[in-house]
């Protein structure tokens, strides 16, 4: 087809552009499409699903008590953190919204060996795909963008450094890396704001105790953020008037 075009001729500059702005030069896709091929087409929920995945839900609003998602937009969107639905609409513009964020979605669920993506399938039901995968992800690209590459380069790449002296513990490392790379698609993104104390904890949806919800939130705070904001670079805290609303 190609070679068919080219062998038309020679058409005015004016009359190609003429002609080429009547067609849209990118199919958009928007988190309504996201959303159907999660739904559809990724995961298809086999009959009696919705019963397991209640259970989940339960389990994640106990232990995670504000975190914002009704039930049916849970299921829809299963295995998918709706803040990682949330963030991709910021991003979809900066990474290729035509084949990056099919290929995430589809990747980071079922798996790629070839690009060691070990996948999501395998682990535990109450996993859910969270936001600092996309960082992740698109980690080259974020490297090689000129608007984005200083905050891979320098402070990422600060991050990655000064953690490991900063907390003895592995899963304490872990879990500040994971927070870092959400707060660097924060910054990235043209549609996010910066997050609270209560929106990071429902993000990383990281669990110390399945008994008392607050504990889940105050640990993020006392063992993780109150340390890099003493002992580290780039981390600054906006104060409110309870800790759960204190912006990073």
């Amino acid at each position: 087809m190609q070679e068919q075009i080219e062998e038309t001729g020679h058409i005015q500059q004016n009359l190609f552009n003429r002609i080429k702005d009547r067609y849209p030069k990118r199919l958009t896709i928007s988190s309504h499409h996201i959303t159907d091929l999660i739904s559809r087409r990724l995961i298809i929920k086999k009959t009696g699903a919705m019963e397991q995945l209640q259970s989940i839900y339960k389990q994640l609003r106990d232990v995670f008590s504000y975190l914002e998602i009704s039930f049916e937009r849970f299921a829809e969107i299963y295995p998918v953190h709706p803040y990682t639905m949330k963030m991709l609409e910021g991003l979809m513009r900066l990474f290729s919204q035509h084949r990056g964020v099919v290929d995430y979605i589809h990747y980071q669920i079922m798996g790629d060996q070839s690009r060691k993506i070990q996948g999501i399938l395998d682990h535990d039901a109450k996993y859910l795909l969270s936001p600092d995968t996309i960082f992740d992800h698109f980690s080259l690209r974020i490297r090689e963008m000129v608007e984005t590459q200083s905050y891979y380069n320098i402070v990422y790449r600060y991050f990655e450094q000064h953690i490991p002296e900063i907390f003895e513990d592995t899963s304490h490392r872990e879990l500040s890396m994971r927070l870092i790379k959400i707060l660097i698609l924060t910054e990235i993104s043209p549609l996010e704001n910066r997050h609270t104390l209560r929106e990071l904890a429902d993000m990383l949806l990281h669990r110390v105790s399945g008994i008392e919800s607050s504990i889940n939130y105050d640990f993020l705070k006392e063992v993780i953020l109150d340390k890099l904001l003493q002992e580290a670079s780039y981390i600054k805290s906006e104060p409110a008037k309870t800790s759960l609303d204190t912006v990073y």
